[in-house]
């Protein structure tokens, strides 16, 4: 039985919202961000998504590989800018100062209630 140009919407409609949800990192307990999950969180079967939604699948595997390649992209910068603060930590060591420092006559500042 073909569906009718309403279903069709309305399926199309729910596998993108699941799409979203995934993408945005909503993962059911038990699923991942793959086609198996994407099929029971839009109700349709995994067969469908292969042959009627085909384009909807692609997408959702397009999107999570470059959200996979930017995360990646983020996670090398994160290190790089760890090794820059080790190697500037290393170069100019934090200075604690002694008891006296910053405080008139070596006492210690009163805080005002």
């Amino acid at each position: 039985m073909a569906l009718s140009h309403q279903q069709r919407d309305q399926i199309e409609r729910r596998i993108r919202a699941a799409i979203d949800r995934l993408l945005d990192g909503q993962i059911p307990p038990g699923g991942a961000c793959d086609v198996k999950t994407l099929a029971r969180e839009a109700g349709v079967s995994r067969a469908s998504l292969y042959r009627t939604w085909g384009h909807l699948k692609d997408d959702l595997k397009e999107h999570h590989r470059l959200l996979l390649s930017v995360l990646a992209a983020k996670d090398d910068e994160l290190q790089r800018f760890r090794r820059e603060l080790s190697t500037f930590s290393r170069t100019f060591p934090a200075r604690v100062p002694d008891q006296g420092e910053g405080t008139a006559q070596g006492r210690s500042p009163r805080h005002r209630h």
